[in-house]
């Protein structure tokens, strides 16, 4: 009885639906399946894209790393020496560091988990005071050797 019922209400429902509903089930599927498969390539380019901003901090902060270095090394021989022939060497390894502490700085640090303290230790403000105290013997050797490996 069931069967008949069902048959003849099948009769009476055109091909062009009854097609719609066969098709119907794969069509969501497909729908289901394209909007997981997007989603997951959308996360791997945003993982990517921080991926490669990690890589330009890196190697921006590995040059400025150097720079530094090379400016305690002179900062500490200047001040070690108590003589000023170094002090023009010292004045243009500044601008090398300036110059990587600007590249750096570029970066769009909003977007990615940087502690404030490193924005503190680069910032410019910070950087000039310690110079100004290398500059005028306010600070020791072993306070600036201190300092610049902190940073």
């Amino acid at each position: 009885m069931i069967q008949k019922i069902h048959a003849l209400m099948l009769k009476n429902i055109k091909t062009t639906t009854k097609l719609a509903f066969m098709l119907a089930i794969p069509m969501l599927g497909l729908i289901y399946l394209a909007t997981t498969i997007t989603l997951d390539k959308l996360n791997v380019v945003r993982q990517m894209n921080t991926l490669q901003t990690f890589s330009e901090i890196t190697v921006k902060s590995s040059a400025l790393i150097h720079e530094l270095q090379k400016e305690r090394g002179i900062s500490a021989g200047l001040t070690s020496s108590n003589s000023n022939k170094l002090f023009s060497n010292l004045q243009k390894q500044r601008l090398k560091t300036d110059n990587a502490i600007q590249k750096l700085s570029v970066i769009d640090f909003d977007n990615i988990n940087v502690s404030n303290k490193l924005r503190l230790l680069i910032s410019e403000e910070n950087i000039n005071k310690k110079r100004h105290t290398i500059d005028n013997s306010y600070i020791s050797f072993q306070q600036q050797i201190i300092y610049y490996s902190d940073l």
